[in-house]
């Protein structure tokens, strides 16, 4: 299977890149969705981490929890030259392609890959609903930060951002 990064916005493709890195950084033998999820959900630049501010979710706590699935994955030292996407991060970006189709969307944005992290993944979904983030609070809220607004461009997570911050 393969996604075309062309219709990617530049955050998802970064968010990707982020989570391959923090596999090598581990020593996984494959990137996985826990490591895409505690990357938007971590990094306080990214819009899990401004979704869990808005919950009035402590961020530390959501960490810890996704950092628990994360040193579950399997280890390899040294780790393959090249890591795949695992099977269960593949899902996880079907379903965004979908969400980013029944939307309406050009490209696949953070948004459409923090919804499908909830929907397509049921370990990520009971960690976070163990910490106070149910699956209807991520919908609502990322419906809420986006506005109604389509995905049209590369560049369009930006406008987010700014209503997140101004808004």
């Amino acid at each position: 299977m393969s996604f075309s990064t062309e219709n990617f916005t530049e955050r998802t493709s970064e968010a990707l890149s982020k989570a391959h890195q923090l596999a090598v950084e581990n020593k996984h033998i494959q990137v996985s969705a826990i490591h895409l999820a505690v990357v938007l959900f971590s990094e306080n630049d990214e819009l899990g981490a401004q979704l869990v501010s808005k919950l009035g979710v402590d961020k530390q706590t959501v960490d810890r929890a996704l950092r628990k699935l994360l040193v579950k994955q399997s280890t390899q030292d040294p780790p393959p030259p090249q890591l795949q996407f695992s099977n269960q991060l593949y899902d996880v970006l079907q379903k965004a392609q979908k969400l980013q189709k029944d939307q309406g969307d050009s490209h696949l944005a953070v948004d459409h890959l923090l919804l499908a992290l909830v929907q397509a993944n049921k370990e990520i979904a009971s960690t976070l609903e163990a910490v106070g983030i149910s699956k209807k609070q991520v919908e609502a809220t990322l419906k809420q930060i986006r506005g109604g607004r389509r995905v049209d461009s590369k560049t369009a997570e930006d406008t987010y951002e700014a209503l997140a911050k101004y808004g």
